[in-house]
């Protein structure tokens, strides 16, 4: 069943699309989805949406671009391309070098804001002028930043006012005591490790 599927891609079935590119074949779909959870134990009552990160979902997809690919609409197969193969694998290098973020659709999700991170294409006796390739993909999240209007009175600092000379300030009896203590501690330490009494 999943091999006449592959082949006769129906009209009810998503084909795998990367960008514009329709694939003929999907070999096999990797959907990752994962999330960073804290080592730290979270307080009795806390919020743990607060301590779980949702990382970027991934997508690794092998698939078969051909230049004679078998559609069926309405009865007729698609018309023979000879550079179909290679033109759709230049479009997706091109995606890839240029960090172009796509929309992938797949059978069970549509993945928007996808870059492709890895591109991997096999070609030999078997796969002819067709081309086998493996893509990597990863979700770009993006954020906008918010900018507001502040009136410059509010970002004014206020003036300095010159006091003169000042007297330094008396040192506090608590910080007087301790250094006091500190110092009779340092001083039995010295005369014990010399032998001082």
């Amino acid at each position: 069943m999943a091999r006449l599927d592959l082949i006769f891609q129906s009209t009810k079935a998503k084909r795998v699309q990367v960008d514009s590119i329709a694939l003929d074949a999907t070999l096999s779909e990797v959907h990752t989805s994962t999330a960073q959870v804290t080592d730290h134990p979270v307080e009795d009552g806390a919020d743990v949406s607060d301590h779980v990160i949702q990382r970027p979902d991934e997508l690794d997809i092998a698939g078969v671009i051909s230049n004679t690919p078998i559609e069926i609409l309405g009865g007729a197969a698609a018309a023979f391309n000879p550079q179909r193969a290679e033109d759709a694998y230049e479009e997706i290098r091109v995606l890839k070098t240029t960090g172009t973020l796509i929309t992938v659709v797949t059978p069970i999700r549509t993945y928007e804001q996808m870059a492709i991170t890895s591109l991997v294409v096999n070609r030999d006796s078997v796969t002819g002028d067709a081309v086998s390739l493996s893509m990597r993909m990863k979700e770009v999240r993006t954020v906008e930043s918010l900018t507001v209007d502040v009136d410059p009175a509010v970002l004014r600092a206020k003036p300095k006012k010159n006091r003169g000379r000042q007297p330094p300030a008396p040192a506090d009896s608590v910080t007087s005591t301790k250094a006091e203590e500190q110092d009779t501690l340092l001083k039995s330490g010295i005369n014990w490790a010399y032998g001082i009494e």
